[in-house]
């Protein structure tokens, strides 16, 4: 079975804008109701209201937030045992030189 996705850099980057955002509009909101009707207590209720929303918003990992995947490097042994194992290897392919050093160019 695949491992469980995870957010993503850019998935990231997006749920803290949405984040700041939603506090925002929460903190909007929040000063004008809380000034039109002249309550404190109104006041702190829909700015709560707002963080609420914005943790279920941007908190849980959504398939939203996986749009870029990180593409990792495959790992040493890979390259080493690579889809050509058994069929003579890649000797002489790439660019690392007889001691596996890296070759300059």
């Amino acid at each position: 079975a695949p491992p469980p996705a995870a957010m993503d850099y850019k998935g990231q980057e997006l749920s803290e804008a949405l984040y700041q955002y939603i506090i925002f509009a929460a903190m909007l909101a929040a000063l004008v109701a809380g000034y039109v009707k002249a309550s404190y207590q109104l006041m702190l209720i829909v700015f709560a209201a707002g963080v609420v929303l914005a943790g279920v918003v941007c908190v849980p990992d959504w398939a939203y937030f996986n749009r870029n995947p990180v593409r990792w490097l495959p790992s040493r042994k890979a390259e080493r045992e690579g889809p050509a194992a058994g069929k003579g290897g890649a000797k002489g392919k790439g660019k690392r030189g007889a001691k596996g050093k890296a070759r300059r160019d």
